[in-house]
């Protein structure tokens, strides 16, 4: 080794130590910050004697180590963060963790994050010790925590919480709490109750307020809105609620449920009601259920198609759901001899039951076919 390379070691060298000298620097004045707040020992590793025995192993280094210390990257600081301890550092602090892997295919080693590890763990303690802890606390002026999964399949936030009020991920935003973006999909539930729209926009009924077009609102008494049209107030439409229908659900084809004339299909106990005659003044409930139609037993409301024939005299008939008769008519007939049919959509009674009555002094025979029902 000639002049020339010693000196160009010892250059290294020196810059080395500058380095570490630094480093020491930076170990010492967070003993003096945690001796200005009189702690005399630190939860975990961090004490004054660690602290010193990590200087003491900085500067052993410059010796021992020589240049094959690596420097490390200028936008990371590798002071370690200890438990209990508090990191004010105008760099970044960088968490680097992995295990060798070598691959069954090419035999290739590569270092890799194994299944189940964790690259920064954050551990209150046992389920239950501290009920209002914070597990993770993360804040930033533009960005509070951002994560990347890079598999393909992989998961960039996991949230999970055990008991059953708990809640595995919470997000609160003056403007936008949740921002889903996806090539395919934006959003995937998995739930009994894949949405949830707690507490409502304020007032009953339809929103008021600025809304943007595909916002969702839910009042106070459970109907939904969905915006159809940005501006202030949004325009709405409405979804779904307690006083709601539902959808309709049309059958493959019409069901005939009921027929009134004793020698036509179908029959007791397949029929929906007792056969005969209907007399101005009587009325017969109508099972929506039979001849095996597929309306369930708790359907809202049936569409279906109300036909008179051997009508006696003149009169109508009247149909309903739940209640008293109402002073409406479904049908009307002015002679005798009458074959008329009109397509009638009601809410039913429970069970899927419609009634039927008869009014305005005549009689006649009746039929039900069912088209569809709503639920």
């Amino acid at each position: 080794m000639d002049d020339k390379d010693i000196r160009s070691d010892l250059a290294l060298l020196r810059q080395r130590n500058a380095v570490l000298e630094a480093r020491n620097d930076e170990l010492m004045a967070r003993l003096d910050r945690l001796e200005e707040r009189e702690v005399d020992e630190v939860v975990g590793p961090v004490s004054r004697r660690g602290l010193l025995a990590k200087a003491a192993v900085i500067v052993a280094g410059a010796v021992v180590g020589g240049v094959a210390l690596a420097e490390p990257a200028a936008a990371y600081t590798v002071v370690p963060l200890n438990n209990g301890e508090d990191n004010s550092s105008p760099t970044q602090t960088k968490f680097s963790y992995s295990v060798a892997h070598t691959s069954s295919t090419d035999g290739i080693t590569t270092p890799f994050l194994s299944t189940g590890a964790a690259m920064v763990l954050v551990d209150n303690g046992s389920p239950g010790a501290v009920s209002t802890s914070i597990g993770l606390d993360a804040r930033g002026n533009n960005l509070g925590l951002r994560s990347i999964a890079y598999n393909s399949d992989g998961i960039a936030v996991d949230g999970y919480s055990e008991g059953p009020d708990a809640v595995g991920g919470r997000f609160f935003g003056g403007n936008r709490a949740v921002v889903a973006i996806g090539n395919v999909i934006g959003v995937s539930t998995r739930a009994p109750v894949p949405l949830f729209f707690a507490g409502g926009h304020g007032t009953a009924g339809i929103p008021t307020s600025a809304a943007s077009l595909g916002s969702f609102a839910m009042d106070p008494g459970g109907n939904l809105y969905f915006c159809v049209g940005t501006g202030t107030p949004g325009l709405f439409r409405k979804l779904a609620g307690p006083g709601s229908a539902g959808t309709l659900h049309l059958l493959p084809q019409p069901k005939r449920v009921f027929d009134s004339r004793a020698d036509q299909p179908p029959q007791p106990p397949a029929g929906g009601g007792p056969k005969g005659i209907l007399v101005s003044g009587t009325s017969v409930a109508i099972d929506c259920k039979a001849n095996g139609s597929g309306v369930p037993a708790d359907a809202a409301g049936v569409a279906f198609n109300l036909t008179i024939t051997g009508t006696v005299l003149s009169g109508f008939l009247t149909t309903w759901g739940a209640g008293a008769q109402p002073g409406t008519s479904s049908i009307n007939w002015t002679s005798a001899g009458a074959d008329v049919a009109n397509g009638v959509t009601i809410a039913c009674d429970a069970g899927a039951l419609i009634h039927v009555a008869a009014g305005g002094g005549g009689s006649t025979h009746f039929i039900v076919d069912v088209t569809g029902y709503y639920r």
